[in-house]
């Protein structure tokens, strides 16, 4: 069974105290996913302002923009051509004084300032518009027969759209063509008049807000099949329940819990993070994972613990680095791991090192983060990159217990 859990839990360092949002997807019990976080932070990622240029650094191909007063966020030059100024002051292509519209794609991270985008995307629950690519398109998990009907529908429905790209997202599927129509057609509506009267608004403006992230947090799970959210919140609960209203498929699997023995008891939540924060991670085969975070990247040795070595034959230890690789693919998930992630795998005849990295591609694919196996080294190190979009669950804990250690 896969259910999404929305709850808090109490976590204590030393002598604080602090409470946290904790969000996770189980799978028969099992952790797949997770969200961590103080409920002192709230997401930007998904928001459009009205921004004002306050410089821009050519060397990096790139605009620091402000969103709010003494707040910037770094923005990359590669879709200057597809900004939308709502005041131009400059004569360049772009200049300090300039306004113009730009969406957070990633949240303050460290010392590193939000991180925005000139390519605006609108999302609802089965798909997303966007201001950039203006094709049409549908999720990679689609397909055969199903992916040929889509086209079509996208074809016939929306064939003459040209001011925006769409995107199908693999939950499409589970509701009808009416349906699906109508809810684009809500998004071009509603992004054609934020566009419209953008320009009547001054520098700073929050002119699209992202949806509530417990939304946000199931759209993100869409390629899973989900049997139940239960939730011990009854704001989230009700803020499910409405999204349910378009998002039918969920109507009835959404449950309120208000039972004296708690979430987190019932499920061993505490159990599972203590596991997701630990340097070292135990395989079934008796294998080890040992994680470590630097500032530059993040390593990951696979090593053979208490595996026998009568047992240690060729085919054995691919064996124990597939099963090492689906590990690692669940941990960069359930810790938010990303940038650079170098894994040692357990050294293999170079056959079997090129099956596995063959095999590790195909399983990031199931991340709903973007993740790809890049390299294998000199050395026989593979190299992994994921794409920052929020804090690390270590960066997240620290943070809230840092704000807490403030306040006292």
């Amino acid at each position: 069974m896969n259910r999404i859990i929305f709850t808090d839990i109490e976590l204590e360092k030393e002598t604080h105290k602090q409470t946290f949002s904790l969000w996770g997807l189980l799978s028969d019990e099992r952790l797949e996913d997770l969200r961590c976080f103080s409920k002192d932070h709230v997401s930007l990622v998904g928001n459009i302002y009205v921004g004002r240029v306050v410089r821009v650094d050519y060397n990096l191909n790139a605009a620091y923009i402000s969103y709010a007063d003494g707040k910037d966020c770094f923005t990359s030059l590669k879709y200057l051509d597809r900004a939308i100024f709502t005041n131009k002051v400059s004569r360049k292509e772009i200049g300090g004084g300039d306004e113009v519209l730009i969406q957070i794609e990633r949240d303050a991270i460290k010392s590193k300032i939000p991180g925005a985008t000139f390519d605006l995307t609108f999302h609802s629950g089965h798909a997303l518009i966007t201001r950039g690519n203006l094709t049409k398109s549908i999720s990679s998990k689609i397909k055969g027969e199903m992916r040929k009907e889509l086209q079509d529908f996208l074809e016939q429905s929306f064939g003459l759209e040209s001011d925006f790209g769409i995107v199908l997202r693999t939950n499409c599927v589970n509701i009808n063509k009416e349906e699906l129509s109508f809810e684009i057609n809500e998004l071009l509506l509603s992004a054609r008049n934020m566009l419209e009267h953008c320009v009547y608004k001054a520098a700073h403006s929050l002119l699209h807000e992202s949806e509530r992230e417990e939304i946000a947090y199931i759209k993100k799970l869409s390629n899973v099949s989900i049997d139940e959210i239960v939730t011990d919140s009854k704001e989230i609960y009700e803020s499910i329940l409405s999204f349910s209203d378009t998002a039918k498929n969920l109507k009835n699997k959404i449950r309120f819990y208000d039972d004296s023995y708690s979430l987190v008891n019932l499920y061993g939540l505490k159990t599972k993070l203590s596991q997701a924060t630990s340097k070292v991670v135990h395989l079934k085969s008796g294998a080890q994972l040992v994680i470590e975070a630097t500032e530059a990247m993040t390593v990951i040795d696979v090593n053979s613990g208490k595996i026998q070595k009568k047992k240690a034959a060729q085919d054995f230890y691919l064996n124990v680095n597939l099963e090492a690789a689906r590990e690692i693919a669940r941990q960069m998930r359930i810790r938010n791991l990303s940038g650079i992630i170098i894994v040692d795998f357990i050294s293999m005849k170079q056959t079997d090192t090129n099956r596995l990295f063959k095999e590790l591609k195909e399983i990031l694919k199931e991340d709903s983060i973007s993740a790809q196996a890049v390299d294998i080294t000199k050395l026989g190190l593979i190299e992994i990159t994921r794409k920052k979009v929020s804090r690390t669950l270590a960066q997240e804990l620290a943070l809230g217990f840092y704000d807490n250690e403030k306040k006292a």
